[in-house]
């Protein structure tokens, strides 16, 4: 039984960040589904597996279940990552009108029909702290335990399990009859106790992830890394990005007579057209505008550009030869929108020794009670 390959199905499967997880973990992946055409071709081409592309909500979870030959019960784990751009703080209240908020319900829609053995969910942590995201948070919870399912749900960072990008994301488990667990951090900050006693590795910086890429010159591209190519930027923004300090640096440091027109007048969004450091995780969230110097601080630490989608793809995790398919926007929205392959390989991970352990624990189970029964016979 502990040799048993362990099954997962992954919904709102994006361009691949859960699925190496799940290839990680050891999971099978029998089926994923997708709404986004460009993000399903990532998916296939880098994992293996062609997901249905369809608006979940019109699709039927127990007729798709039953083409993937599944009875209720059979799967052993459920993966749900539902867009998160009505909770983000960014948009705020105005977030509580995003039509793709009901995904959450949809998402507990499938749950009832498979009943897996396990359930992963991940999200912003704004589905828990904003008003509107609560209500659909607490109702996902009351339909997993009024489906007979335990609950265990953190905020956890992305950058404590190897990610080199402070990333906080809301990750709930859940399993039938068990509380599962959440995997603990396996990296910190370079002076935390846990790293300088050797028990955790330190953080993974901007340096270990990007600083290996060919330099590149604003619109320029490197046709042998997949995916490393420069967003051309205008005459006035590029002298701008010249004069933002090197390795952190933000557009306020830059003599005020040489601002935008637009940050005259604007004092907040403080971090756009500033600089990553070097020897420190990333401390912008990667976005769908992580190619855009103007969305965030976007702009390479020494170089006058902003990222490539390469190097956004490393900062959250992603292997360099993981190839994304699509237009430049398209694929800057597959990388700011994917659950941090590291992070989701942690989790798995955890996941994965929990079911194992339950298959054990009921094969050792069923033995006692066939040899209980043997003796009374």
């Amino acid at each position: 039984m502990g040799r048993k390959r362990l099954t997962a199905v992954d919904l709102f499967a994006g361009a691949g960040g859960a699925a190496l997880g799940l290839k990680a973990a050891g999971f099978e992946i029998l089926a994923a589904l997708e709404i986004d055409p460009d993000a399903a071709a990532t998916y296939e081409r880098n994992i293996g597996v062609t997901p249905l592309v369809a608006d979940i909500r019109l699709v039927d979870p127990d007729a798709w279940r039953d083409r993937l030959g599944l009875a209720p019960g059979e799967l052993d784990l459920m993966v749900g990552c539902p867009p998160c751009q009505g909770f983000t703080r960014l948009r705020g209240p105005k977030g509580a009108s995003d039509p793709r908020n009901e995904l959450v319900d949809v998402f507990a829609r499938f749950v009832r029909s498979f009943l897996p053995k396990m359930v992963a969910f991940e999200n912003v942590p704004g589905l828990i702290k904003s008003t509107h995201g609560r209500a659909y948070y607490e109702r996902l919870i009351a339909a997993l335990e009024a489906a007979g399912y335990e609950v265990t749900e953190r905020v956890l960072d992305a950058a404590d399990f190897g990610t080199p990008q402070h990333r906080p994301r809301l990750v709930v488990v859940s399993a039938h009859g068990r509380k599962p667990p959440l995997p603990e951090p396996t990296h910190g900050a370079p002076d935390d106790p846990e790293v300088l006693a050797g028990r955790r590795k330190p953080w993974r910086t901007v340096r270990d992830a990007i600083s290996h890429f060919p330099p590149l010159a604003a619109g320029e591209s490197c046709p042998n890394v997949p995916n490393h190519s420069a967003s051309s930027i205008g005459p006035r923004v590029l002298r701008f990005i010249e004069m933002v300090p090197r390795n952190g640096g933000s557009r306020r440091e830059v003599p005020r007579e040489f601002w935008l027109p637009c940050h005259l007048t604007h004092d907040g969004h403080k971090d756009v057209f500033g600089r990553l450091a070097w020897d420190e995780p990333s401390s912008v969230v990667v976005t769908s505008g992580c190619i855009n110097p103007s969305k965030g601080r976007f702009v390479h630490p020494e170089q006058d550009r902003a990222l490539t989608p390469r190097e956004a793809a490393a900062l959250q995790g992603f292997p360099d030869h993981f190839a994304f398919s699509g237009g430049r926007l398209s694929v800057a929205s597959q990388i700011g929108n994917a659950f941090p392959p590291p992070l989701a390989e942690a989790v798995f991970r955890a996941a994965a020794a929990f079911l194992r352990r339950g298959a054990r624990d009921d094969a050792r189970s069923s033995t006692r009670q066939q040899g209980g029964a043997a003796q009374i016979a």
